[in-house]
């Protein structure tokens, strides 16, 4: 991969990379919904689903969004991604599939892709949303 030589250890991903973890991880752990100002999430009261997912695009240093294989044999293809781990230089992803579904606008796949973390140039946040089953 072109440009993954270039170490940039003050880029921030590595750092915004964390907080989506943890924040996901947090969502995992939430046994009961909270009401009121108690609320432990941010977004509509009318929510019926509390968000666990903040799904992210990437960017290489061409400024081309990845693009990674799902599916049986590969046949498909997305560009939406789940940060499951960071550790130290290194984050795995998970590939979501896009739906078409408003209500649950991805699904999770089974494929996974692990990269330096110093080989990014560039994450897109999109909107939280629910995945189920993760």
């Amino acid at each position: 991969m072109r440009g993954c030589h270039r170490i940039n250890p003050c880029n921030g991903i590595t750092e915004i990379l964390m907080n989506i973890a943890c924040l996901q991880h947090k969502a995992e752990e939430q046994e009961e919904r909270q009401i009121g100002c108690l609320r432990t999430h941010l977004g509509s009261c009318a929510e019926r689903f509390e968000f666990n997912t903040r799904p992210i695009e990437i960017f290489s240093d061409e400024d081309r969004k990845w693009v990674m294989p799902f599916g049986n044999n590969d046949q498909h293809a997305s560009s939406v991604f789940r940060v499951e781990k960071v550790c130290n230089h290194t984050a795995t992803f998970r590939v979501l599939a896009p739906t078409g579904n408003p209500e649950f606008p991805y699904e999770k796949t089974n494929s996974f892709f692990t990269v330096n973390i110093n080989c990014l140039c560039a994450i897109r946040c999109l909107c939280d949303v629910h995945v189920p089953c993760i």
